[in-house]
């Protein structure tokens, strides 16, 4: 779907308020949370989310990441929910989100998985990567076949060995397909979900140079860096970005500049999207 000026408004305003509540949630754990991605550019140009944007991507130390799956729930208030394995059975995703209750997000891939489709802000844990290039190729490798377990056991991808669920099923790696099926067969996804965590985690203990979500190459954040976070404006809330964030965005986005041509902004064009009521207010200045 494309979204109407007054939609993208007040989805803005939804997902600022998840973020809050996210935030506040943080201060109470004595956690320290830093937006990433694609809200770390708006940070950067804007003071804001991007105008075209859709999400906010928040990241965590992998510690702090599971301090916070395990005792957020108890301190959230009621019209939000943390959406990970742990808390929902059809979960597709190895992250997490906190999704907001009385809202509808319903993403086109996965809009037949029998899950909270509310709005959301992504939780992304950040772990130490070795600084052996072809190391990292090697994780980044298992982990994304991880990945793809996980998703393939709600949404099957694929063109073949099972009725694809998707209008445009993957043709490519028959291989690959044929290992997804045997693991996502036999294997909990819990148990993949562990083994994911735990292949991701595995340098932590390391005085290596880089922090990264393991299975991508583009999100290394230099140690120093995600030690030593820092407050910027995002719209009506003060986020947590790395110190040297321009670094980090030009390693992520090697063609980083503040306007990006419509053909190249990137949204996940949701098959249904409805608000909260209290959306009513968004016409506050944000």
């Amino acid at each position: 779907m494309d979204y109407s000026d007054k939609d993208l408004k007040r989805l803005h305003w939804e997902l600022y308020d998840i973020l809050g509540e996210i935030q506040r949630v943080c201060e109470i754990l004595q956690i320290k949370c830093f937006i990433q991605g694609g809200s770390a550019i708006g940070a950067f140009f804007e003071k804001a989310i991007l105008p075209w944007d859709d999400d906010v991507d928040v990241g965590m130390l992998r510690s702090d990441y599971e301090r916070f799956l395990l005792e957020a729930p108890k301190h959230l208030k009621p019209q939000y929910f943390l959406q990970w394995i742990g808390s929902e059975k059809h979960m597709p995703h190895v992250m997490a989100k906190v999704r907001k209750n009385g809202t509808e997000f319903r993403e086109y891939y996965y809009r037949s998985v029998q899950m909270h489709h509310g709005i959301f802000v992504d939780i992304m844990p950040y772990d130490r990567v070795s600084d052996y290039e072809w190391v990292q190729n090697l994780q980044r490798g298992v982990l994304r076949f991880l990945t793809l377990c996980v998703i393939n056991k709600e949404v099957w991808g694929w063109k073949y060995f099972k009725k694809s669920q998707v209008d445009r099923p993957a043709t490519n790696r028959a291989f690959t397909c044929f290992g997804v099926l045997i693991i996502s067969s036999l294997i909990p996804k819990k148990w993949i979900y562990f083994f994911y965590s735990k292949i991701s985690s595995m340098f932590n203990g390391w005085n290596t140079t880089y922090y990264s979500q393991a299975k991508e190459y583009r999100d290394h954040i230099s140690a120093v860096s995600l030690e030593n976070l820092h407050l910027v404006p995002f719209g009506p809330l003060m986020v947590y970005v790395p110190n040297d964030v321009e670094t980090y965005l030009r390693h992520h986005y090697p063609n980083l500049r503040r306007t990006i041509p419509k053909e190249e902004q990137q949204s996940h064009c949701p098959a249904v999207l409805k608000f909260s009521d209290d959306s009513v207010n968004f016409d506050v200045d944000i």
